[in-house]
């Protein structure tokens, strides 16, 4: 893979030079059992995980290849780190300035990006922005997370800006919330992570990935339109779309691309987009008169809320399937009309990343402590197998009855619209040598991908581009 130099010209994203048109996946492969755990919360692109994406030994699963024989062309991922967390006590840790310790423990990237040149795939590196942490925890706590996320944007680009594999930094995934978007502090702490990727990063790129938001763009900070905020650190705008893109293209088009006679225009990337694998269906339990399940939950502030039929864990207790051949038809069919709509406006939308390349079965699941202590009889559950939240309960909460989801266990989502870990272009199993293992050279009886028929109709889609 030649060096490669990325920039912005006009609505266009271009690689030395030539507009380029990404062809993408959001890569996050976590195994079954696993989730955002020390030491790489959700990072595993490091080289001890090399199983899940190398094509060299016998056992590696070759994602890689994979997706180059589909036509990726660009992957995004969520989490890429340079310090391992600590196992214990992480929050002391950041408070002192753990990460600056001679000896800290630090991740190697460089063969997963090798990997990628060599099959030709471009990597948007993700920096899993906690704006929780950063801008609205304990106010004496929000300086060292914010030099720690600085810190390590700096690492990145000094580390990686000049492999050829990597297009540039997305600076934080859905971070946009309803009094973040005018504060001054959150965009002016976003800035200093871009500033310091692109210093150490120069001919690589900045972007953020949103979530759709019709309103975000009418946004004014200290009573600047949002997009000028944003084009004075940033290069390229991602929006995460899900069903039909029109009217969100539409609006982006109006109020970012032709709105204050274009000064503040950038390319936009539809960061996530899709459709999904499986369904939620009613659990016969739910009108057992028998079983009498609770169909309202209390919630904080007084009053109730309705647990639908199709409404999964924590509160609801629907169950989850694949879909049938005859759905996937018509979700194949709706890819690709998804896809055209990206392709029509090439204008100013310079490709997608499609949502996702594997099932993340972890995205509905209990914390461990809590199904430990159900599992030793320290935390008993009721008749509808609920237990009381929070753990260890106190007098004078608010108590909360939840049904637990274990990390090994394909649950149905709490969404009864959107079955998030359902979401993949493959299914995940797990492997009939064994459970995932450690040694000293990382990883190995890798998670096995099946393939949905999404998967085709996603290659399609490509190679018509």
């Amino acid at each position: 893979m030649e060096r490669s130099v990325w920039k912005v010209q006009g609505t266009q994203l271009t690689k030395n030079g030539d507009p380029f048109f990404l062809k993408g996946v959001c890569y996050s492969p976590t195994p079954i059992t696993y989730a955002t755990f020390t030491p790489q919360i959700g990072d595993w692109f490091y080289d001890k995980c090399a199983v899940l994406w190398r094509s060299q030994e016998p056992d590696d699963r070759g994602d890689l290849k994979t997706m180059r024989g589909l036509g990726i062309n660009h992957l995004r991922t969520y989490f890429w780190w340079r310090w391992q967390w600590p196992t214990d006590d992480s929050i002391g840790w950041v408070l002192r300035k753990g990460w600056k310790d001679a000896n800290a423990p630090t991740f190697d990237h460089t063969p997963f990006l090798d990997e990628c040149a060599k099959n030709g795939i471009y990597v948007m590196l993700g920096l899993a922005v906690n704006s929780g942490d950063i801008f609205e925890g304990p106010e004496k706590n929000r300086p060292f997370f914010r030099e720690l996320y600085v810190d390590t944007a700096a690492e990145i680009g000094r580390l990686y800006g000049s492999h050829p594999a990597v297009i540039g930094l997305c600076v934080g995934n859905e971070q946009n919330q309803p009094g973040r978007n005018s504060n001054p502090d959150f965009w002016a702490g976003l800035k200093e992570m871009s500033s310091a990727f692109k210093n150490n990063a120069p001919g690589k790129v900045t972007m953020i990935a949103f979530q759709n938001d019709a309103a975000l763009f009418d946004t004014l900070v200290n009573d600047v339109p949002l997009p000028e905020i944003f084009k004075q650190s940033f290069d390229v705008y991602g929006l995460n779309i899900y069903g039909d893109l029109t009217a969100s293209l539409a609006n982006f088009h109006d109020k970012v691309i032709a709105a204050h006679d274009g000064a503040y225009a950038l390319p936009l990337i539809v960061s996530e987009w899709g459709v999904g694998g499986g369904v939620n269906y009613m659990n016969p339990k739910y009108d057992d008169p028998s079983f009498n399940f609770p169909k309202t939950r209390s919630v904080p502030g007084g009053g109730t809320e309705e647990i639908k039929p199709l409404e999964g864990p924590p509160f609801g207790i629907a169950l989850s399937r694949e879909c049938t051949s005859e759905e996937f038809q018509v979700k194949s069919q709706n890819l690709a009309a998804y896809f055209k709509q990206i392709t029509d406006n090439k204008t100013f939308v310079v490709g997608g990343q499609y949502f996702a390349w594997s099932d993340e079965w972890w995205k509905n699941y209990t914390d461990q402590k809590i199904i430990d202590a159900i599992d030793s009889k320290h935390l008993t559950l009721d008749q509808w197998g609920r237990y009381k939240f929070p753990y260890p309960f106190q007098e004078g909460n608010f108590p909360e009855y939840r049904i637990p989801s274990r990390l090994g266990d394909h649950d149905s989502s709490s969404s009864p619209d959107w079955p998030e870990e359902w979401w993949g272009l493959y299914r995940i199993a797990r492997n009939p040598k064994g459970p995932i293992g450690w040694n000293q050279w990382g990883m190995y009886n890798a998670d096995v991908l099946s393939a949905r028929p999404t998967v085709d109709a996603l290659k399609d889609a490509y190679s018509s581009e």
